[in-house]
């Protein structure tokens, strides 16, 4: 994986109720560049930007995942996956 430092000056702030983590470098997920962060176990993906170039699809009766679609074949399932919090305030 090629981890690259964001040249544009831009950064990725996620918050959650645990604070909150910035990101500075980017990497390639197939054509996409991702936000990464070493510290995260996530990368983070637009889903607005795969939906300009794939059909994107979700049934979660079925399975709590995301299916992008190319050519009427699925390409890759994105599973989503619930974190267990020890306690919400």
């Amino acid at each position: 994986m090629d981890i690259v430092p964001v040249t544009d000056g831009e950064c990725l702030r996620l918050l959650s109720s645990g604070g909150h983590l910035d990101t500075y470098q980017k990497t390639k997920f197939g054509g996409f560049h991702v936000c990464f962060n070493p510290a995260s176990l996530a990368k983070i993906l637009s889903l607005a930007l795969v939906t300009e170039e794939y059909r994107v699809t979700m049934d979660s009766e079925l399975e709590n995942a995301l299916v992008v679609h190319k050519f009427h074949q699925a390409l890759a399932w994105i599973v989503l996956l619930r974190c267990k919090l020890s306690k919400l305030i």
